[in-house]
């Protein structure tokens, strides 16, 4: 920012020589000594919000500036708080809104931008108030985590205004080759952390419930040596990850000073891990073999591939292969698009196929409750890739929630399906082994009683 301050002085000079506004014209600020907006404590960016598309990527801090004094930037079209730009190749996006606080507020109002997308390569903020140019901060995943204006697993700005002071504000956000969609929100600093905590409070419950369910998997499989239980243990890991990558918790917590592994796209490989555990599960909880079912050999070649390209994917990114940014992105979401409704279809083949051996259809409990969680699970997957395909596309989705928190929802879910499931197995199989034992007594008893009646 110093250098393009420094090579484009002169403009700058000029620029407040003539008393240039830095608001878009036509444009009001937000008013920040009112609470408005569909969050409590939260001001309301709607209709405030202005983007450039800068499509060379090269374009520095002054010609945007320059761009927005002469309204070419456009107002925001979207009726919620997500930013949708769709599939992004090398442009990098300028986003811009006015604040203004009155004379009558307080003599400094602490407010917070939040930036919702924890997935975002870099952002930078900054704020042009009169002849005054401030940097408030320079982050993304491609930093360390400890760079951040603000310790969140969102991207969060802190912002000051002084009394009867007006500020713009222009938010560069660049994400090569991906999709671009993320939340924009600005909250009072108390309402901020207030909605801050309840939000990690959520999550702690949530890692707890999940805790404890891993932690009985373990004492199960140990004490029953059955891998179904192991198998559900994975699952659950792996889609908690995908839920950790997809909110930012597991670069704060897990990774914070190893940004390379963001490279990596652990959203979309936790996705694919989960994927072949899932599958392996369904083998054991409905009990599919080779003897019993044709689509065995087909769901466990889909295992192979899916393991495949898992291996496949990390070491693309671990040897560094030229070129990688430009494909990596786009084959890795593609793949996962196209997994999803073959995992479906070769699941509910699973399910509705004859045995193999008898030609009847299988119609134990366990089917049937798999089915049942199953149509718990589409709807949660459809939603999702509903919501994806709309975001590549960009277009503007008409509600605000996230994904993690649908597929967090549809975890739960699985949740509780799966662990009454595995209680109604445990239990029908400890009955079916105390049946055994009791007939293998009563034969026990017949064949000593057979002996006494020969001996006699």
């Amino acid at each position: 920012l110093i250098l393009n301050m420094k090579r484009y002085g002169g403009l700058w000079l000029l620029w407040l020589l003539a008393g240039t506004s830095h608001a878009q014209p036509g444009s009001e600020p937000v008013n920040v000594g009112a609470v408005s907006g569909s969050e409590p404590g939260g001001l309301s960016l709607r209709g405030h919000l202005y983007y450039f598309t800068d499509l060379t990527g090269g374009l520095t801090l002054p010609q945007v500036i320059e761009r927005q004094r002469t309204g070419q930037f456009r107002p925001s079209a979207n009726l919620t708080d997500r930013q949708d730009f769709g599939l992004n190749t090398t442009a990098v996006h300028w986003l811009f809104f006015a604040l203004a606080a009155p004379p009558d507020t307080p003599p400094e109002t602490r407010l917070m931008l939040e930036i919702e997308y924890a997935n975002l390569d870099e952002l930078t903020l900054v704020e042009v108030s009169g002849d005054r140019v401030q940097s408030l901060g320079l982050t993304g995943d491609r930093f360390q985590f400890s760079q951040r204006p603000y310790r969140n697993s969102s991207y969060v700005f802190p912002v000051r205004l002084r009394a009867g002071q007006r500020a713009g504000y222009y938010l560069r956000v660049n994400q090569p080759h991906a999709v671009v969609s993320f939340f924009v929100r600005l909250w009072h600093r108390q309402a901020f952390l207030a909605s801050d905590r309840t939000e990690y409070f959520l999550w702690g419950i949530y890692v707890g419930i999940i805790c404890i369910v891993l932690v009985l998997s373990l004492v199960v499989l140990v004490a029953l040596r059955d891998w179904i239980y192991g198998w559900y243990g994975l699952y659950l890991h792996f889609m908690t990850m995908h839920l950790f990558s997809d909110a930012g918790l597991s670069f704060q917590y897990l990774w914070p000073t190893l940004p390379r592994l963001n490279e990596f796209m652990p959203v979309y490989l936790y996705v694919w891990a989960a994927m072949v555990t899932q599958i392996t599960f369904m083998q054991y909880f409905i009990g599919q073999n080779r003897h019993n079912s044709r689509a065995f050999r087909w769901v466990n070649g889909l295992k192979v591939v899916i393991t495949g390209a898992l291996v496949a994917a990390i070491a693309v990114q671990w040897l560094a292969l030229p070129g990688r940014e430009t494909y990596m992105y786009r084959i890795v979401s593609l793949t996962t698009s196209c997994l999803v409704p073959v995992i479906v279809v070769l699941t509910v083949i699973s399910l509705v196929e004859p045995d193999r051996r008898t030609g009847q259809r299988r119609r134990g409990p366990m089917i049937r409750y798999y089915a049942y969680a199953l149509a718990v699970q589409s709807v949660g997957y459809l939603l999702v890739a509903a919501m994806n395909f709309c975001q590549a596309q960009g277009w503007p989705l008409p509600f605000d929630v996230a994904t993690h928190v649908v597929l967090g929802l549809g975890v739960l879910a699985d949740l509780v399906f799966f662990s009454y499931g595995l209680t109604y197995r445990y239990t029908h199989a400890r009955q079916h082994n105390q049946h055994l034992e009791l007939d293998l007594l009563r034969r026990r008893q017949e064949a000593q009683q057979q002996v006494i009646s020969s001996l006699e």
